[in-house]
């Protein structure tokens, strides 16, 4: 795209100056503010931004590939080719990589409040957890008997329920109600 003085931006500038635009214009200061918030000791030039995918390695993708997208409703984030033995879901906010595992065995599920070192779990926000649950229900093996809410002193709180997809993973579907920081810094003070 050629501005008035005829230079060329590129993609990447021209959506980064189009976002930047929006925030001013919008009066975004609370997002302004969480792109300052850098930890004090992070590298310099080291800006992490989001998680844009993680991958799953799997015996059996076309399992997994059925739960995603069948019981979950996920959709495809790059076309699934079968005999090409790994699959691109789209999380809504990252892309989950399915890829099939050629060595070892999957580590079994830590049931109940068994806390393994390790990554535990992902959680899919639902604007209704009760609904959620009740959709997957004969569909999925639960973790937990029943919905339950964790609360922060701050205000912010979840109400959530764990389940596991075919090889065990775990996964939860949170109800997440979530006070901004300046509001939970404010009553802290």
């Amino acid at each position: 795209m050629n501005d008035a003085m005829g230079s060329t931006l590129d993609r990447r500038e021209l959506l980064a100056w189009t976002a930047g635009a929006v925030l001013a214009a919008t009066g975004a200061d609370q997002a302004v503010a969480a792109a300052s918030d850098a930890p004090s000791g992070a590298p310099a030039g080291l800006r992490l931004k989001r998680i844009d995918n993680m991958d799953i390695y799997t015996k059996d993708v076309p399992r997994l590939v059925e739960f995603y997208t069948g019981t979950l409703g996920l959709k495809f984030f790059l076309p699934y080719e079968p005999d090409k033995r790994w699959a691109a879901i789209d999380f809504g906010n990252l892309t989950l990589y399915v890829f099939e595992a050629n060595l070892g065995e999957h580590a079994p599920p830590h049931p109940g409040d068994r806390r393994v070192p390790g990554i535990d779990a992902f959680a899919f926000e639902v604007d209704d957890v009760d609904q959620a649950v009740a959709a997957l229900e004969g569909k999925v093996t639960w973790c937990q008997p029943a919905i339950e809410l964790w609360s922060h002193p701050s205000g912010t709180h979840y109400r959530y329920r764990a389940f596991y997809d075919p090889d065990g993973n775990k996964l939860y579907v949170t109800q997440p109600h979530k006070v901004a920081r300046r509001r939970a810094s404010a009553a802290a003070a």
